[in-house]
């Protein structure tokens, strides 16, 4: 592997902090960092600029404003997204949460998730359980794919005029596999809305919303591009956005409220659920961002991940102990599984000598003791992790009415993740294969 020129160029010009800090980063699913230009293009744009709260009429709060909606279009137009709508959130799972409080779930709706979800999307499940309509589970291959989703998805009733949702990851934030598409186009075809979290997928890979028409779609701006956090977004089908019901109103969200009359009316279309005042200040910076990597060139990125994924992969399923043992184990697609899409998440542990799993924990201190960064547990995917370590979730769950924790009743389960992304190069690659002969060969070859 080579870091291709522009790669290259880009680490030094935007990611030089991670060398100056002497920081191996490989938690790129988890937040990518900050590029250097990002903040200073935002302290730029605050220092010449008067914002104020937006809902008013004043020069400043016409300025945030109009840096709202050239937020918004931007977002929109990045995602290709003609027919949507954009709702600002806290974050992705803010943007999940407003799904759950309005979506009109009924006695006869149906909830469709895949055990491969992260926490905040099979939270839904609560929301169906309160209307009392049925939650199907799609389950999980051995190598993490959706087993047979269509049979599940094909079985629901169209007929029925209650909404039913299906809400799957377009990539998984375990295990890196690129869910099918097409099964939004699918979902749709039987009149199921789609909400397709799009969290771990579009840091990496362009999302053109125009052919994958999602009804409901999460993002996170901190996870494409590092700067700011604290703000997400929910895009919204226009046609789904008029399913949704709010039976609450907040400031902003409404053009008439009485006290004395006890009545409201909502603003019409996002706006009604755009609650309270957004993180104005944030609006220049998110358009910086979505700026840079519209420069580098979402297919870019993709290739470049793809590259160092594959890279990565190839050279560590054929690191050995002196007996021949592996010291690797990835969940989820490896090498050969070429078949399946994936991103540039891999979820994996490091064996013994013997062919026993280290403990992820341990690995996760020692390799940050050397300054590389990388996450270890389950992620917030419980169902990835049941099924890679083959648990019974009904075991546990009467592990846990019996008053045990549910750490006791999960103790041992947990993997190590790492992950790549536009700042990445070889020399990541590289130091982090280094700890890992060290570790395995310090460790795991005693026994």
């Amino acid at each position: 592997m080579t870091d291709s020129s522009a790669f290259a160029r880009l680490r030094r010009k935007q990611f030089s902090q991670l060398d100056r800090s002497n920081v191996v980063y490989l938690d790129y699913t988890g937040a990518c960092p900050v590029p250097k230009s990002l903040p200073e293009q935002h302290i730029s744009n605050l220092s010449s600029n008067v914002y104020a709260n937006p809902h008013s009429a004043s020069l400043p709060s016409s300025a945030a404003t109009a840096a709202f909606h050239r937020a918004k279009t931007t977002v929109l137009r990045f995602f290709n997204a003609r027919d949507h709508e954009l709702i600002f959130t806290a974050n992705a799972s803010s943007a999940i949460h407003l799904v759950a409080q309005t979506f009109p779930f009924q006695r006869d709706s149906t909830l469709y998730l895949t055990a491969d979800n992260h926490n905040s999307v099979l939270a839904l499940r609560e929301s169906a359980r309160m209307a009392r309509c049925n939650t199907v589970l799609i389950p999980l291959e051995s190598r993490l794919t959706l087993s047979q989703p269509l049979s599940y998805l094909y079985k629901h009733n169209a007929a029925s005029s209650a909404p039913s949702l299906f809400a799957y990851p377009a990539q998984s934030n375990f295990s890196g596999v690129r869910h099918d598409l097409q099964l939004v186009h699918h979902a749709r075809s039987k009149d199921i809305h789609v909400l397709l979290d799009a969290a771990a997928y579009a840091p990496t890979s362009a999302l053109d919303l125009s052919r994958v028409q999602a009804d409901f779609v999460p993002i996170s701006f901190y996870k494409m591009f590092g700067y700011p956090t604290g703000i997400g977004a929910l895009i919204v089908r226009k046609s789904a956005l008029s399913v949704l019901r709010k039976n609450w109103f907040a400031g902003g969200t409404v053009k008439f409220v009485s006290v004395a009359s006890d009545l409201h009316i909502l603003h019409d279309g996002a706006d009604a659920f755009q609650d309270g005042t957004v993180d104005f200040l944030s609006f220049p910076a998110i358009v910086n961002g979505i700026h840079l990597l519209s420069k580098i060139g979402m297919p870019n990125i993709t290739k470049h991940v793809a590259t160092v994924t594959h890279t990565f992969l190839h050279q560590i399923q054929h690191m050995r102990y002196a007996n021949g043992a592996r010291m690797a184990l990835i969940y989820g697609p490896n090498l050969h599984d070429n078949t399946i899409p994936r991103g540039g998440t891999v979820a994996m542990d490091l064996l013994d000598s013997r062919g026993k799993r280290m403990d992820c924990h341990f690995v996760e201190r020692e390799a940050g003791r050397r300054g590389i960064a990388i996450r270890a547990g389950c992620f917030c995917n419980p169902g990835c992790a049941e099924r890679v370590f083959d648990i019974d979730g009904l075991s546990v769950a009467e592990c846990v009415r019996k008053g045990y924790t549910a750490y006791d009743c999960t103790s041992g389960i947990g993997c190590f993740r790492v992950s790549f992304g536009m700042g990445t190069v070889k020399k990541d690659i590289k130091a982090f294969l280094a700890f890992v002969r060290e570790l395995c060969n310090s460790y795991g070859a005693k026994f």
